[in-house]
């Protein structure tokens, strides 16, 4: 099969949608597929300040039309909100391969869910910046099928009616083979984790206030923040519990699995993911995790393999540390079942699905072309 990949985001295995492309993108070729893929390192001319939202579809538009020719790839395969006005132009060209939607975030869902948020503190986007879910949802009308990485944009999606349902699937991200079956005991140091950046969709305002709140009636207890780069995130936290707050800007990926053993719980209030990578990661090194239900999340049975936010508001954030600080055999528990979660999260089997997928759709697409003419 040959594939035409193109991406919003630079394929860069060490970062987040990246290591989900190019792992796709390795695990296809090794079946014997040919994928050209190109990230935003090919197709971004210019790195913008402002007005990326606006420009990027042009951009990425413009390098798409000038790689796609007629009867040379069998499918081609679009990630994320930014290939949007490709998308409807091969549409209206009618070319002759399946269009394939490859989600790492849906666009218009995260912005109904920050919309509908009952925290203020999280905003959708600054008063200037024009909403671009009508454009997203155009994308997403003009393509032939649609892959999440995760359940839990399926039911807006379904609800959305962008494709027939028969053409809607969702592959769990797979875990990097380092996380999987892993020697891991539950005996943990007083230590929770935060891992991602500090966004306001990570709900920052919740975490400094919830945290702080336990760490007050816990000074035994220590908070411990990866990945934010050099934001100063310690002084957000009170004079009173700074002391107990650790900072690390950047860890690679084994110094992350060391890392995370040596948590007894995971925090992630976010108010919107598409998978949330973190969260599993964690769980597959022992920690308890503590998350709203978005993500992978969405998918996990609370108080049983996570404790399930309804919302990123104080104080749920607190009590739940609370209880699981309180009652150490339910930590266990959850972080136990977490563990034999999160142990099928295999790339084989990702990729096995997503070939299997692609491979149908591409038949089905041509099938229909033919009966029509």
């Amino acid at each position: 099969m040959r594939i035409l990949s193109i991406s919003n985001t630079p394929h860069d295995p060490d970062q987040g949608s990246g290591y989900v492309i190019t792992g796709y993108v390795e695990g296809l070729r090794e079946r014997g597929h040919q994928v050209d893929a190109y990230g935003r390192e090919d197709w971004c001319w210019t790195e913008l300040r402002r007005g990326r939202r606006y420009v990027y579809p042009l951009m990425l538009a413009y390098f798409g039309l000038q790689h796609w020719q007629p009867q040379t790839y069998d499918l081609i395969e679009l990630w994320g909100g930014t290939s949007w006005f490709l998308a409807v132009y091969l549409r209206w060209r009618d070319v002759d391969a399946p269009i394939v939607h490859h989600s790492n975030g849906i666009e218009q869902h995260r912005e109904q869910v920050q919309r509908e948020s009952a925290s203020r503190a999280i905003q959708s986007a600054r008063w200037f910046q024009w909403n671009l879910s009508r454009l997203h949802d155009w994308g997403l009308h003009a393509v032939y099928a649609i892959v999440t990485v995760g359940s839990y944009d399926v039911p807006f999606l379904t609800e959305r009616q962008y494709v027939a349902e028969e053409r809607l699937f969702a592959i769990d991200n797979p875990l990097p083979d380092l996380f999987l079956e892993r020697d891991v005991q539950y005996e943990r140091p007083k230590r929770i984790g935060f891992c991602g950046d500090w966004s306001r969709r990570k709900a920052p305002p919740v975490l400094v206030l919830d945290v702080a709140e336990f760490l007050r009636a816990h000074p035994d207890w220590v908070f411990s923040i990866v990945g934010v780069g050099d934001i100063d995130v310690a002084q957000q936290f009170p004079d009173d519990v700074r002391g107990q707050v650790e900072v690390i800007p950047f860890l690679d990926r084994r110094e992350l699995v060391d890392w995370y053993h040596r948590l007894a719980i995971f925090v992630l209030p976010s108010i919107y993911e598409s998978f949330g990578l973190v969260m599993a990661e964690a769980m597959a090194c022992g920690a308890a995790l503590v998350a709203t239900g978005v993500g992978f999340a969405y998918e996990l049975e609370h108080e049983e393999e996570a404790l399930i936010l309804s919302e990123p508001q104080s104080p749920r954030l607190c009590e739940a540390l609370d209880t699981l600080a309180e009652d150490d055999a339910l930590r266990r528990r959850i972080a136990r079942n977490g563990y034999e979660r999160v142990q099928d999260l295999r790339w084989d089997d990702a990729v096995d699905q997503l070939e299997q997928i692609y491979t149908s759709l591409a038949e089905d697409h041509s099938e229909s072309t033919a009966s029509t003419i």
